[in-house]
């Protein structure tokens, strides 16, 4: 009978371990990408051109009334979303001087609406098409890095929960969140792949923020959104770039 139980346990622990691991595997999959046995990305004397973010998708949820209140205009978050992006680029690489003043650098950033390729997604651009784009790019402004932006999307929530009647009493209080989801790749300048990873960040309200909230942006944004009762969505779109652009990680 113990030989049978022993039997039946080595059985059961084949068929549960190689499906939890495939199912960590698929998380990771699913969420980062790492492939740098040269260690240039942290190496700290590489130089790396951004491509800067063009498009970011904005997504407004209020139950509470017919309109939701939009507090930026989406460029605000585009210009914010690039200034955060080499802030923290700085913390890791050389960056490309003046780069934002050329002609090409546009036309660089061009390159990429169309066709991306990522070991995250299926039904991506063909990874020989975009290795070109990256190799041409680097050649062009003599870099060894390309930061390639795949996608950000921003979404904010007021939510109030129903009460037991409608009566003024009965009203629950509004819930307000932010979300973002940010995900970039890095290429070198041979169009391989290191690197690629989302960063998701979700933010609420700090006590008191309804009386104490800042909402006057100012051209720093990474100090803007460092401080304590900036608006969540601009707090979460910080967060999310961090967390996306730890190399070291």
């Amino acid at each position: 009978m113990g030989n049978l139980i022993q039997t039946s346990l080595k059985i059961l622990l084949v068929l549960i371990i190689p499906a939890g691991c495939f199912l960590c595997a698929s998380h990771n999959k699913l969420t980062s990408f790492k492939d740098d046995p040269d260690y240039k990305l942290l190496n700290v004397k590489q130089k790396l051109f951004i491509i800067p973010i063009q498009n970011i998708h904005i997504d407004y949820f209020n139950n509470t009334k017919p309109m939701p209140d939009v507090l930026f205009p989406d460029t605000f978050f585009i210009d914010a979303a690039n200034s955060l992006t080499r802030y923290y680029c700085l913390k890791s690489f050389l960056l490309c001087d003046n780069c934002e003043k050329l002609v090409e650098y546009k036309r660089a950033a061009d390159l990429f609406n169309t066709q991306r390729f990522s070991t995250l997604f299926e039904g991506t651009a063909d990874s020989i098409t975009v290795a070109g784009k990256v190799r041409r790019v680097a050649a062009f402004f003599k870099v060894d890095l390309i930061l390639v932006p795949f996608s950000c999307t921003i979404k904010h929530i007021a939510y109030q929960p129903k009460g037991w009647t409608d009566a003024p009493s009965y009203k629950r209080p509004v819930k307000y969140k932010a979300r973002t989801d940010v995900h970039f790749q890095i290429w070198d300048k041979t169009g391989k792949l290191l690197y690629e990873r989302f960063g998701r960040s979700d933010t609420g309200r700090p006590i008191a923020y309804r009386y104490l909230k800042n909402d006057m942006p100012e051209k720093n944004y990474a100090r803007y959104s460092q401080r304590l009762y900036a608006p969540p969505i601009i707090k979460s779109l910080e967060k999310a770039i961090e967390i996306a652009l730890n190399v070291e990680k």
